[in-house]
C-alpha cells in the first residue's frame, strides 16, 4: 500500500483498515465502487498455504477485502496497467460474480472485478488529468 505508515496515527489507521473487517466482496456483487488505494496483505493458513489478502479503500471511506482467486487474478491486470495506488481519480471498478460450481455441485459466485475506462477518462478530463 501506498499509504502512509510514518507517524502512530497513520500506523493506527493501517492497522484499523486491516483488522475492522472489512465488508466482504462477495456482498456487493454488481457494485460499483471508486477505489482510491489497496492494501495486500499476505497471510498463511494452519496448513502452511500462503495466500494474498487485499483490502479496496474507496472514496467513500468503506473498505473492502477478497482473498480469491478470481479477484486476484482481475485486479492484478488492472495493477499492471494502472500501477499501484494511491490513485488520483480514483479507480472505477464494477464487482462482477463469475457463475462457479464445484465437484460438490455447489454453486458460487467468487468475485472479481472490471475496470470501467469510460468513467475514468471522464473523470480524468472534468480533474484535468492526462
Amino acid at each position: 500500500t501506498s499509504l502512509p505508515r510514518e507517524t502512530l496515527a497513520q500506523r493506527a489507521q493501517l492497522l484499523e483498515l486491516l483488522t475492522e473487517k472489512p465488508s466482504d466482496l462477495t456482498e456487493h456483487l454488481n457494485a460499483d465502487l471508486l477505489v482510491r488505494d489497496i492494501i495486500i496483505d499476505v497471510r498463511s493458513k494452519a496448513e502452511g498455504l500462503v495466500f494474498a489478502h487485499f483490502v479496496l479503500i474507496c472514496t467513500d471511506g468503506k473498505s473492502y477485502q477478497c482473498s480469491g482467486q478470481w479477484f486476484k487474478n482481475s485486479i492484478a491486470q488492472v495493477l499492471w496497467i494502472m500501477g499501484g495506488g494511491p490513485w488520483v481519480p480514483p479507480l472505477p471498478l464494477r464487482v462482477k460474480g463469475n457463475k462457479r460450481t464445484g465437484d460438490d455441485g455447489v454453486t458460487s459466485y467468487p468475485p472479481s472485478v472490471v475496470f470501467d475506462a469510460g468513467k475514468y477518462n471522464a473523470s480524468c478530463a472534468a480533474a484535468g488529468v492526462k
